[in-house]
């Protein structure tokens, strides 16, 4: 599903270190 679609990826994220203002105010 595309939510677990993007749960991976933000876990992927997560993972890097990247922090959430690379994402915006979402």
């Amino acid at each position: 599903t595309m939510n677990a679609f993007a749960f991976k990826v933000i876990d992927a994220i997560n993972r890097e270190g990247i922090g959430n203002e690379a994402w915006g105010p979402c």
